[in-house]
């Protein structure tokens, strides 16, 4: 599992980072916060295009950092969120950052806590 320190490290080259195409950050155990910080180096990155972030434990509020992140990223195209504990306020977040975003064709959320109110935004 990677320290607090790591994730800050990976997440600022992520900022610059211009060859790296592909990240599977999957089972990490990373929480809201970390999410967060990942979220905030995929905004600046212009390269990553395929992101698995399963089965961590972001939670509504690691969502939220997803949806903003989602707003501004112009080269993901695939993003993979199943099994985060996300609820309907963290996909509602989500669809937000979708509005915005032209570049994501697939994005999954199998294993979430997703109502029906939450799956009609």
């Amino acid at each position: 599992m990677l320290k607090e320190k790591e994730v800050d490290q990976i997440s600022e080259a992520l900022g610059r980072n211009t060859g790296l195409n592909a990240l599977s950050l999957a089972s990490n155990n990373f929480g809201p916060t970390s999410t967060a910080c990942f979220a905030s180096g995929l905004t600046m990155n212009h390269s990553v295009m395929y992101l698995s972030f399963s089965f961590n434990k972001i939670g509504d509020e690691g969502a939220k950092a997803f949806g903003e992140m989602l707003k501004c990223n112009t080269t993901l195209s695939y993003l993979s969120l199943g099994g985060n504990e996300i609820g309907d306020d963290g996909i509602v977040a989500i669809a937000d950052g979708l509005r915005d975003n032209h570049s994501l064709a697939f994005l999954k959320l199998y294993t979430n806590k997703i109502s029906d109110v939450g799956a009609s935004f």
